[in-house]
């Protein structure tokens, strides 16, 4: 009998940009975040271009993922 495995992390790196539009010399800044594309996590907001160390220690929750898993079904 094999014990039951846990589901694994699928993390991918996700983008955007805000901008601060009130004021001199605010331009808009990239905001970096992790993602995990088994169960729907996302990490924190990080800047520079290494994610936190935290987030490759991730751990998906099975009940997570059904419920990751069941949204994705609905939605199309």
């Amino acid at each position: 009998m094999t014990a039951p495995t846990a589901p694994v992390p699928d993390l991918v790196q996700g983008h955007g940009h805000a901008c601060r539009r009130s004021g001199r010399g605010k331009g808009c800044e990239v905001l970096r975040w992790t993602m995990c594309r088994t169960c729907g996590w996302w990490g924190d907001l990080w800047d520079g271009d290494q994610p936190p160390l935290s987030d490759g220690a991730h751990v998906c929750d099975p009940a997570d993922v059904a419920r990751h898993e069941h949204t994705r079904r609905i939605r199309g």
